[in-house]
């Protein structure tokens, strides 16, 4: 009889306030053993933690632990002879070992404690899973190829081939799911030190980042995207990785809102963790007010306790933007974001991060705290009571048209002739308002006046019309022959970023004027006799629908030309404003 059959379950035994557990892995005779015991987070022995995925996976393998049996998921069994190997003899943390799985009282006092855990860890060892021969050689070569890139812009001669398996591998690398998970942002963002391991292979967290870096300053991250059209998911999580412990370490911070926004774009099994896995990295006030609660917090109640926060304690009330961007839940406020659902499409904070059109400028906008705006929102009862001006009714719509442009020849075709026929409609319309200036007017309503993330101060006339003439090959309206004199114009140039934000700024959004004569890109369930309203210390305006008793539900927010940046304080008094209930 094994050992594994002859052995009982384990039973935890209840941990001290400022207790966890460790996991300790020796080796004696040749066997690896491991032994559970508790230690005091305020005086902790040296340990390592593990930041690794569950992917799915049940705890159906057996792991013998103080001769009794607990029951972890393939992923553990998998790489606990590998830390060994690496390691030799350690403590190391495992949620799902030294936390009791199965007790949601334990959970909800462990789960806040990880920001200690992996802020206090010796080092924290990132397990993107098991390795192939691509990934391997990969590993071992990351470190003396990031130079190369670092320097390639003038000789590319240097690096692998592209068609190298090194690139392959790469690739698989960063799509591995760890970059997917919620959890492990925070594990990878509060240790001081961190190797990434895929089988038997390490590199420091630090070598991957700046191998991020160098594709990127070299313009070569499509070099690892696979064949794929899509850059992998570890490209990105890799800089926000950077970017929050670059921020960090001049004492700047995200606000929970932006954290929150930032966790719901990626994976967890339980919906609340969309929040609770990021709830580490939150300034200690939020950490103090909003807790891990599995056993009595629903999503929609946790949702309900942010925005609330968001309200009460952000002065720029960007919890509004971001109901825009995903799926409504139907118990909900319309004012109150679903974060325990991703987003599925961009913000048009993401089109210009300069927007401030409930601010009169910028230095109001940055300077602004929930202590010192005169526009405090308030929430009563789960009613939103926010200060503001109606501009006008939404006239003629547009239903969404301009389709994201594909690689193949058939959808390059007719996604091509899509978008013209939609963009001539709108184009119709300028017209009609701008008369002799709708040609550069409705050149910059496309891309929401924005370009690289900022007010477009240039004329975008060239861009626009290059833009028409190419569509119109691409969807046979006229002669291919004309592709190559638009390739090889000065002005080609420029029509990459251009398209992108077209792109950005149209998809999926609707285009519309209003009774006062304005036009914009409104939420694609836009409807004719909606109203356009902007809030105080909000980035954009915003489309509102009549509810019952006065109250309004909020549709989504809108790109009005001529009012993102400031300017309805110059055309309307500040007496005009007016409190709107959302509901």
């Amino acid at each position: 009889m094994s050992d594994e059959s002859r052995s009982s379950s384990y039973v935890y035994s209840a941990l001290g306030t400022r207790c966890i557990r460790l996991l300790n892995i020796s080796n004696i005779d040749d066997r690896l053993v491991y032994n559970l015991s508790s230690a005091d987070l305020n005086h902790p022995p040296r340990f390592f933690a593990l930041s690794y995925t569950w992917d799915g996976q049940q705890r159906d393998q057996n792991l013998i632990c103080n001769a009794s049996t607990i029951k972890v998921t393939r992923n553990v069994s998998t790489i606990l002879p590998y830390l060994f190997q690496h390691l030799g003899s350690i403590n190391i943390w495992i949620d799902s070992v030294c936390i009791n799985q199965d007790d949601e009282s334990e959970k909800n006092i462990q789960v806040p404690m990880m920001h200690e855990i992996y802020t206090k860890t010796s080092k924290t060892i990132f397990w993107l899973g098991e390795s192939d021969p691509n990934m391997e050689e990969a590993m071992k070569i990351i470190p003396t190829l990031t130079p190369l890139i670092a320097v390639s812009k003038n000789n590319q001669e240097a690096l692998p081939d592209r068609s190298s398996a090194v690139w392959a591998g790469i690739h698989s690398l960063l799509s591995k799911s760890w970059f997917d998970r919620v959890w492990t942002f925070q594990e990878a963002v509060l240790p001081d030190d961190g190797e990434v391991m895929c089988g038997p292979n390490t590199i420091p967290l630090e070598g991957m980042i700046k191998l991020i870096l160098a594709l990127r300053n070299a313009s070569l991250l499509d070099w690892v995207r696979g064949g794929s059209l899509n850059t992998p998911i570890g490209v990105q999580r890799l800089s926000y990785i950077e970017t929050y412990k670059r921020w960090r370490g001049v004492g700047e911070h995200f606000s929970f809102g932006a954290l929150v926004d930032m966790g719901s774009k990626w994976s967890c099994f339980d919906p609340r963790d969309k929040i609770y896995g990021i709830l580490g990295l939150a300034e200690d006030p939020v950490r103090t007010e909003i807790t891990a609660d599995y056993r009595d917090k629903s999503p929609r109640d946790l949702s309900l306790e942010v925005a609330k926060h968001e309200i009460a304690n952000e002065p720029m009330i960007a919890i509004l933007h971001l109901s825009c961007n995903r799926p409504r839940a139907a118990d909900l406020p319309s004012w109150c974001p679903n974060f325990t659902a991703s987003p599925t499409s961009l913000l048009l904070i993401g089109l210009a991060t300069d927007y401030h059109a409930g601010n009169r400028n910028m230095v109001i906008r940055k300077a602004i705290s929930a202590r010192t705006t005169p526009f405090r929102a308030r929430v009563e009862g789960n009613i939103l009571h926010i200060q503001g001006f109606t501009i006008s009714q939404v006239d003629k719509v547009i239903p969404p048209g301009w389709i994201k442009f594909h690689h193949t020849e058939v959808d390059l075709a007719e996604n091509s002739l899509r978008s013209m026929e939609w963009d001539n409609k709108c184009f119709q319309i300028s017209q009609q308002v701008f008369k002799d200036d709708a040609l550069r007017e409705h050149a910059r309503i496309l891309i929401g006046n924005s370009l690289n993330s900022e007010k477009c101060t240039v004329d975008q006339q060239d861009s626009y019309q290059l833009m028409r003439r190419l569509m119109a090959v691409l969807s046979g309206k006229e002669p291919v022959e004309y592709l190559h004199e638009i390739l090889t114009t000065e002005k080609w140039a420029n029509l990459p970023d251009y398209m992108n934000n077209v792109a950005s700024a149209c998809s999926n959004r609707a285009f519309f004027t209003t009774l006062d004569g304005r036009i914009g890109l409104g939420p694609s369930n836009l409807e004719s006799g909606d109203t356009v309203c902007i809030f105080c210390n909000t980035f954009s305006p915003f489309i509102i629908r009549p509810a019952d008793s006065g109250h309004n539900k909020l549709i989504g927010e809108a790109y009005v030309h001529g009012l993102m940046y400031g300017e309805i304080f110059d055309e309307k008094d500040e007496k005009s404003m007016e409190t709107i209930l959302l509901t």
